[in-house]
């Protein structure tokens, strides 16, 4: 997460704050938040966009199978004005 955060452009010192979206663990700062969860799925990704970050983040491999989860995400991201990357 700090590495994702520091490449977002997150101050060192910018104070992080640790919640979950529908259960996975979230880290965010700065307005970008990162979703560390390994099985991402519909609910997930919509808690993490009422997060009400600029930029969320999640792994790659949390999409490995999941295509269409992957692909609604981006495009509920897109409709919020919301920058989704993966990682």
């Amino acid at each position: 997460a700090a590495e994702v955060l520091l490449k977002e452009g997150v101050p060192l010192d910018e104070a992080w704050q640790r919640t979950d979206a529908a259960g996975a663990p979230v880290i965010s700062a700065d307005g970008v938040a990162v979703v560390l969860a390994l099985n991402i799925k519909d609910e997930i990704v919509e808690a993490a966009l009422e997060l009400e970050a600029r930029v969320v983040v999640f792994l790659e491999d949390g999409f490995a199978g999941a295509d269409a989860v992957k692909a609604n995400a981006v495009t509920n991201a897109r409709n919020r004005e919301i920058t989704l990357k993966t990682v």
